[in-house]
């Protein structure tokens, strides 16, 4: 018999919205107008899923930083990113089947949540760009608020699932970066979903922790969650 979950705990960045694009392209931005030269792609692949307090300093790890300007720089970087997206109209959308799975998990009132490394300017961002309070409560989302290490410590995700009101071995998690799969792996998290392109799949399958992998959402099997409404 196939076991179930109690709730699911979603990644955003390249999870619920597919725009790894747009931060590298705001990082080798900020990277070439800082440094004078290009972020590698093994860099930012090295980089996703963590908080701009690990990455920024990693980029200049020749300067001697404050606190203060890790922050400004980070922040920078975000308004670029921003920047980006709106620009990108055409690609200004949840992932495809996303929509329609979170109004058939609201309709079956399965707890739920974001989890997510970024900052609080660019969550608030996601809620107006993607009308995201029709499926989610702000106020049950984590991310990143500078009180907890970032991914891939295990906080972010025991965080989310003590807002949810359940334990960590009863939610589902889908994540797209190997931080944020380890991050949940130590979490101790009953079900872990990466979600990539299918090139990358049987990469994700070897990953320790992942059950599945998807592309999109309409592949998300629902049967692995628990409904409080019965059809």
């Amino acid at each position: 018999m196939q076991k179930t979950f109690k709730a699911i705990i979603f990644d955003f960045n390249g999870t619920l919205f597919f725009d790894s694009d747009k931060h590298d392209a705001a990082f080798d931005r900020f990277t070439l107008e800082q440094c004078g030269r290009h972020i590698t792609p093994e860099e930012m692949h090295g980089f996703y899923g963590q908080t701009n307090a690990t990455i920024i300093p990693a980029i200049l790890k020749d300067r001697e930083l404050t606190a203060e300007e890790i922050t400004a720089f980070g922040d920078y970087k975000e308004a670029l990113y921003r920047e980006l997206c709106l620009e990108d109209t055409e690609n200004l959308h949840l992932v495809s089947g996303a929509p329609e799975l979170l109004d058939w998990i609201c309709a079956s009132q399965i707890p739920h949540t974001i989890a997510s490394s970024s900052e609080l300017a660019n969550m608030a961002f996601f809620f107006k760009t993607f009308a995201l309070g029709r499926w989610f409560d702000f106020n049950a989302t984590v991310f990143d608020n500078h009180t907890f290490p970032g991914k891939p410590s295990p906080d972010i995700y025991r965080l989310a699932a003590e807002k949810l009101g359940v334990c960590p071995e009863a939610c589902i998690v889908v994540e797209d970066g190997l931080s944020g799969i380890q991050s949940a792996h130590a979490a101790g998290i009953g079900h872990i979903i990466a979600i990539a392109a299918p090139e990358r799949h049987d990469y994700f399958m070897q990953v320790p922790g992942v059950n599945a992998v998807i592309s999109n959402y309409h592949e998300f099997d629902r049967s692995l969650l628990e409904r409080s409404v019965k059809e």
